[in-house]
C-alpha cells in the first residue's frame, strides 16, 4: 500500500512538473468527459420534466371503449366498473379543436372539451369563481360552459366573466353559451404549446356538458356510440393503471358475453404516453452520449500518445529503477497509476464544468419552454461512475506505455541518450 501511495506522490509531481503538457494531454478527457454528462444530465433533466409535464395534462387514468359498432355501456356497466378495486372515479370525455368563439367582435379559435358532470374528479385545477356544471345541466345538454382565466382575460378583458355569454361555433352551427365558472389557468410547457399561448394564435379552451356533443358534433346515428361507447376510469396510483384497464375489458367482455377472440371492449393507458415519451428522450439521450463519448476515445489515445513520450524521456529513470531491484510489474504499475491520474483529474474536472455548463443549458431550456422547470438531474451515483470511468479510460490506454516501460532492461535503459 506505501508503495502504491508512493507512485500516486511520484505521478502528481510529474503532472506539476509538466503542467501545460499536462492540461493539453487531458483536453480530450476533459471535453469527452464534461459533454457525456452535459447531455446525460441536461437529458435526463428535460425527462424527468416532460413526465411531470405530461402527468399533470392527462393524469392517472384508463382509458376504456367500445371496439364495436353496437357495444355501449348502461349505467349498470359503470356502476360495476366503479366497484373494482384502484378505482377513485369514472366519467366522460370528448374534444374537438373543429371550433371557434367570438364576443365583442372578438375572434378566437377554440378547443371544446364536452365533460359528464363528474368529470370534475379528474382535473385537480381548481375552480376560482363560480362552480361546474351540474348532472341536471349535462342531462339536458344546458348551454354553458366553463373557461380559464388567462382565456377569460383574452377574450373579455378581465377574469370576472361569470353570467356572461360567449358565441361558440362548432361545424358551422353557432350557440349561445354562457359561462358558470373560471378554472385556475394551467400556465407553461406543454400546455401553452398545445393551446397556443405564445406560440402563435391564441387558441380559448371551453369545458362544456358532455351530452351537447351529440348535437354540436355527431351525427345522429352515431350519438348512443358517443354516449356510451367509452369511459374514463380514474386510477389511486398510474402503477394499478394496467391491472384496472384489464379488469374492466374482462368485466364489460364478461356482461355481454363477448370473447376475447372477437375484440369487444378494450383500454388505453395515459401512462403509455408518459412511457413512450421517457423511453424516446432516453434513446436519444443516449445516441448522442454515444456520439459524445468519441471525445472520450480521443482523449485516451492523448494520453497514451503523451505516455509513450513520457516512458521515452523517462528511459534512464527506468533503467536505474531496474538496476536497483525493481520488479516488472512495480514499474508498469507506476506508469498505469499515472496515466489513471491524469484520466481522473481530467474527469474531474470535465465533470464540474459540465455540471456547470448543464445548469446554463436547462436555464436557457427553461426560459424557451416558457413555464417549463428544468434541471439537470445529477446523482452521486452518476458522479462516481463518472469518475470510475474516466480513471478506467486512462488506466486502459496506458496499458501500452506501461508494458513498454516495464520491459526495458536494465542495460538497455542505461544506454538509452
Amino acid at each position: 500500500m506505501r508503495q502504491i501511495l508512493e507512485y500516486f506522490k511520484i505521478a502528481f509531481f510529474n503532472l506539476k512538473a509538466n503542467k501545460m503538457r499536462t492540461f493539453l494531454t487531458m483536453l480530450g478527457i476533459i471535453i469527452g468527459i464534461g459533454s457525456v454528462v452535459i447531455v446525460i444530465s441536461s437529458g435526463m433533466g428535460v425527462k424527468k420534466s416532460l413526465e411531470k409535464e405530461v402527468n399533470s395534462l392527462v393524469g392517472s387514468y384508463v382509458y376504456i371503449y367500445a371496439n364495436g359498432k353496437d357495444l355501449n355501456m348502461d349505467d349498470d356497466d359503470l356502476a360495476a366498473i366503479q366497484k373494482l378495486p384502484h378505482v377513485t372515479g369514472l366519467g366522460r370525455q370528448f374534444s374537438t379543436n373543429r371550433a371557434s368563439v367570438e364576443t365583442n367582435s372578438k375572434y378566437f379559435k377554440a378547443s371544446i372539451t364536452y365533460e359528464t358532470a363528474n368529470f370534475q374528479v379528474f382535473d385537480t385545477t381548481p375552480l376560482v369563481q363560480g362552480r361546474f356544471f351540474t348532472e341536471a345541466e349535462e342531462k339536458r345538454a344546458a348551454k354553458v360552459c366553463i373557461i380559464n382565466e388567462n382565456d377569460a382575460k383574452a377574450v373579455f378583458g378581465h377574469k370576472s366573466v361569470i353570467g356572461y355569454k360567449i358565441d361558440v361555433t362548432i361545424l358551422n352551427t353557432t350557440e349561445e353559451y354562457e359561462i358558470i365558472g373560471v378554472r385556475e389557468s394551467k400556465s407553461g410547457g406543454l400546455l401553452d404549446m398545445l393551446y397556443g399561448e405564445d406560440y402563435g394564435e391564441k387558441i380559448i379552451a371551453l369545458e362544456v356538458p358532455f351530452n351537447t356533443v351529440v348535437t354540436d358534433c355527431v351525427p345522429e346515428h352515431l350519438r348512443d356510440a358517443y354516449i356510451g361507447g367509452a369511459v374514463n376510469l380514474l386510477v389511486d396510483d398510474m402503477n394499478n393503471a394496467s391491472t384496472v384497464g384489464r379488469e374492466a375489458m374482462n368485466l364489460l367482455n364478461k356482461r355481454h358475453r363477448i370473447k376475447e377472440k372477437d375484440g369487444g371492449f378494450e383500454y388505453y393507458e395515459t401512462s403509455y404516453l408518459t412511457q413512450t415519451i421517457s423511453t424516446t428522450l432516453l434513446v436519444v439521450t443516449l445516441l448522442i452520449s454515444f456520439i459524445a463519448a468519441i471525445a472520450l476515445l480521443v482523449g485516451g489515445i492523448g494520453v497514451m500518445n503523451i505516455m509513450l513520450v513520457t516512458v521515452t524521456e523517462r528511459t534512464k529513470e527506468i533503467g536505474i529503477r531496474k538496476a536497483l531491484g525493481a520488479r516488472t510489474n512495480s514499474v508498469m504499475l507506476q506508469f498505469l497509476i499515472e496515466s489513471g491520474v491524469i484520466a481522473l483529474v481530467g474527469g474531474i474536472i470535465g465533470l464540474v464544468g459540465g455540471y456547470a455548463i448543464s445548469i446554463i443549458v436547462c436555464s436557457v431550456a427553461s426560459t424557451v419552454a416558457k413555464g417549463m422547470t428544468i434541471a439537470p438531474d445529477f446523482n452521486p451515483i452518476f458522479i462516481l461512475g463518472t469518475m470510475i470511468f474516466s480513471m478506467g479510460i486512462g488506466v486502459l490506454f496506458g496499458v501500452i506505455p506501461a508494458r513498454k516501460a516495464a520491459k526495458l532492461t536494465p542495460v538497455d535503459a542505461l544506454r538509452h541518450k
